[in-house]
């Protein structure tokens, strides 16, 4: 154990020799800048700032990138849909269009076959058992 009188002001200490440093090394950690060794706190917000940028960029465009295969799912789903309902090579006819014939009448015949007369229909014979 060290008793240690410090010169700068009145003060005595004691402490273990093993822990005290040479002179000359002390004084230079002394002498340096203390402020010139860190980042100053302007350094340092804009710093973050930066990084913070960058980062809602990225958030932004993996949120644009989910955005835009949602709407390829949702436009895939919307051609399948409309396919089902649409048959190929075949033109639908409004049952209430005007009818080509003076004649004819709007909503009676379907599809353009208005003012033909109605389909035949045989009656179809019951079949008796054992006869």
């Amino acid at each position: 154990m060290v008793a240690l009188s410090f010169e700068s002001y009145d003060a005595s200490d004691v402490t273990k020799i093993s822990l005290l440093r040479d002179l000359s090394e002390a004084s230079t950690l002394l002498s340096s800048p203390v402020a010139g060794k860190g980042p100053r706190k302007r350094q340092v917000v804009e710093a973050q700032r930066v990084q913070m940028k960058k980062k809602k960029q990225k958030k932004f465009d993996r949120q644009k990138q989910i955005d835009e295969a949602h709407e390829e799912d949702k436009q895939k789903w919307q051609q399948f849909t409309t396919k089902s309902k649409k048959l190929k090579g075949v033109t639908k006819k409004s049952i209430f269009a005007t009818p080509e014939t003076a004649s004819g009448r709007v909503g009676i015949g379907t599809c353009g076959i208005s003012g033909r007369p109605m389909t035949d229909y045989t009656q179809a014979e019951k079949r008796k058992r054992g006869a």
